[in-house]
């Protein structure tokens, strides 16, 4: 049984997916939680350097120099290079990524009014060298790159086993309904084997759908053969009564008098119509448990019309029959 996509496949992509999702998710995250921490020591650094300049000049009255080479002090934000100035003046604690691709953090000093010509004093930072995510080696980023990259495929495996596991009791069920013989449920009981399944027009999308269908089908017939089971015992307790009735009366009368030629007949009559309701049982218990076959049907109407010869010459009947090429399917 073919279908448009399988359960097992349905859920190996869905935990595929999943954890591809989640897998670059994560990553993202966790380059983006780099970032931060990275932007978030220097800005500590920053602050660091100031608070030393700020003891100092407590302590002596005076500004230290830098205490690196990547710290620069302006005694005001319009001595500072214009793209540093712009945010200057917009923060007091500010990020500049020029156009050269240089990174500076820019702070206000905050001597104070003792030391005019410093009141506007700003601390420059280029942190340009110090960004360790940016200038990271390349044989680091391609080991980590390779490293996302196992965890992903690993992942995806695990997903795809996982799903394999878990789908594969229904998809052995879906087999295993799938290798009975076909009763033609779809098809009223019309077509069997593999011929029932070439006439399966029904989309199927996976095996859950294959086996709610075919159990459905399977209630359907159930239902139906109960009601015929049903209707079949009444029509045969009405046929079998009728002859018993006859016989059972005659044989009482066989206590009071002889019986005679009409009564004899009649006694015949009945036992050859429970005899014909037997054959008939025994002929539906066959088609239930035999296997079917091909035959020519003109056999079988001469034998029920030689069965009838009495009757047939007693009122004079013609009978013409021709179904020589005719075949039907029994047992």
């Amino acid at each position: 049984m073919k279908f448009k996509q399988g359960i097992q496949q349905r859920i190996s992509w869905f935990f595929g997916g999943f954890v591809l999702v989640l897998a670059l998710s994560y990553s993202a995250a966790s380059i983006v939680v780099a970032y931060i921490i990275e932007d978030e020591v220097l800005n500590r650094l920053v602050s660091l350097e100031i608070e030393r300049m700020q003891r100092h000049y407590q302590k002596t009255g005076s500004i230290a120099p830098p205490s690196a080479a990547y710290f620069t002090v302006y005694d005001s934000i319009n001595s500072a290079p214009s793209e540093i100035a712009r945010v200057a003046k917009a923060n007091a604690a500010g990020e500049v990524f020029s156009a050269s691709g240089r990174h500076y953090h820019i702070r206000n000093l905050r001597i104070g009014p003792s030391l005019p010509s410093y009141a506007n004093a700003i601390l420059v930072a280029d942190v340009t060298e110090l960004l360790a995510v940016r200038n990271l080696p390349i044989n680091i980023v391609v080991f980590l790159a390779g490293l996302i990259v196992l965890a992903i495929t690993i992942a995806l495996v695990g997903a795809l086993v996982i799903a394999q596991r878990i789908s594969s009791p229904i998809v052995a069920l879906a087999e295993k309904v799938d290798g009975y013989e076909y009763t033609g449920l779809l098809k009223n009981g019309k077509s069997t084997g593999a011929k029932a399944k070439e006439d399966l027009v029904v989309p199927l999308d996976n095996e859950v759908d294959y086996l709610t269908l075919t159990i459905e089908s399977t209630f359907k017939k159930l239902q139906a053969v109960i009601e015929r089971e049903s209707q079949f015992n009444r029509d045969v307790s009405h046929e079998l009564r009728t002859p018993l009735t006859e016989i059972i009366n005659t044989l009482a009368l066989t206590e009071q008098q002889r019986l005679n030629a009409k009564a004899v007949s009649q006694l015949a009559c009945s036992a050859y119509k429970m005899k014909n309701i037997v054959d008939v049982l025994l002929a539906l218990a066959r088609a239930e448990s035999t296997k079917t076959d091909t035959f020519p049907l003109l056999p079988l109407i001469e034998e029920c019309v030689l069965n009838q010869y009495a009757k047939i010459k007693e009122n004079n009947f013609k009978i013409e029959c021709d179904l020589s090429a005719l075949t039907v399917v029994g047992n």
